[in-house]
């Protein structure tokens, strides 16, 4: 499949899938060492979902990116374990998470087994992916290597990433950027990826 390129637009974002988020948060502290940092969950989701935009053109679960002194937080994400912790910002009702998932002080576990029947084979590739890399890694190293790119540099302290940004640092940029554009570009499904959407990473 060919794409034409153009300037990243300021194309919508997906519709956030809070259940799907908390299954993402599940499947890769499941996938990393007992117990599993918070910190390390957290910038796993912001790989995977860089992976996943790059390779088939969107997100994982919706998720709004925040530039935060210590790199990009997945802010939706950030909000369910604090709920778990008993500490969120805003009003939840997510008596699953709570369930589900252990928070205590860094510290994640996880309760029982993310739901696959919620995320794509390319949702688990992503994710294991960025467990693989990231989920151990020190905290210094991750934290500076988080820190770079056009997104994070950017945004206002402690503001949202734009998308558009964030797009802007991957391979074809302008194709996925383009591909998001679209009203109807078919997407992922649980269970199985069309060809026809995938965006394969360039050789």
């Amino acid at each position: 499949m060919t794409f034409r390129l153009r300037s990243v637009p300021n194309m919508a974002k997906a519709k956030f899938d809070q259940r799907k988020a908390l299954h993402a948060l599940l499947y890769v502290a499941q996938h990393i060492p007992k117990p599993a940092n918070v910190y390390n969950v957290l910038k796993c989701l912001y790989y995977a979902d860089r992976k996943h935009l790059q390779e088939y053109g969107r997100q994982i679960y919706g998720e709004t990116f925040y530039a935060l002194e210590h790199g990009p937080v997945p802010s939706a994400a950030y909000e369910i374990v604090k709920y778990v912790a008993g500490r969120a910002k805003w009003d939840l009702d997510f008596p699953e998470a709570l369930e589900l998932l252990e928070v205590s002080d860094v510290y994640l576990t996880a309760r029982g087994g993310a739901d696959t029947d919620l995320l794509s084979r390319s949702d688990m590739a992503c994710l294991l992916d960025a467990a693989r890399k990231y989920g151990t890694m020190p905290f210094g190293k991750l934290k500076t290597l988080s820190h770079r790119g056009k997104a994070f540099e950017n945004a206002d302290p402690n503001g949202e990433m734009k998308l558009a940004d964030l797009i802007a640092e991957l391979k074809d940029s302008e194709a996925i950027a383009s591909h998001l554009d679209d009203r109807n570009p078919g997407e992922a499904q649980a269970g199985g990826d069309s060809a026809e959407h995938a965006k394969p990473r360039s050789a």
